[in-house]
């Protein structure tokens, strides 16, 4: 399945304390997307993909499937990312069966489940 790239997340998003020489730590993060297909029948997912120290990484959020007409979804859950080293990147992505995918992002939500730092912590993006 090939991933389309939602959003990248900011670092202030995934960024987790570190203790003096800690190497790997992980946290429980909530992602969803509201989004509008076109023209795709067959099995969507939901991703979450980051890159760090350890090589590239993803983690499916939801997996739908979508049925002739069908053309709106919202799409959630709850993904535990673990990371080693310096991580470079983390996105969202939409992955599909084919090779290209019109699709319209109405809405995304990023936050750590532990966070409750107030809405600087969050992605929400309304498109």
């Amino acid at each position: 399945m090939k991933g389309f790239a939602l959003a990248s997340v900011p670092q202030r998003i995934w960024d987790l304390p570190a203790a003096s020489g800690q190497f790997h730590r992980g946290a429980d993060y909530n992602v969803a997307a509201w989004v509008r297909v076109e023209n795709y029948q067959g099995e969507l997912l939901l991703l979450i993909q980051h890159e760090d120290d350890n090589g590239r990484h993803r983690a499916v959020v939801d997996r739908a499937h979508l049925r002739q007409g069908e053309t709106s979804l919202l799409m959630s859950g709850l993904v535990n990312l673990r990371f080693t080293g310096q991580v470079r990147e983390v996105k969202v992505l939409l992955a599909g069966e084919g090779e290209q995918l019109a699709y319209r992002v109405d809405e995304l939500f990023v936050q750590r489940s532990d966070d409750r730092a107030g809405p600087q912590h969050k992605l929400i993006s309304n498109y």
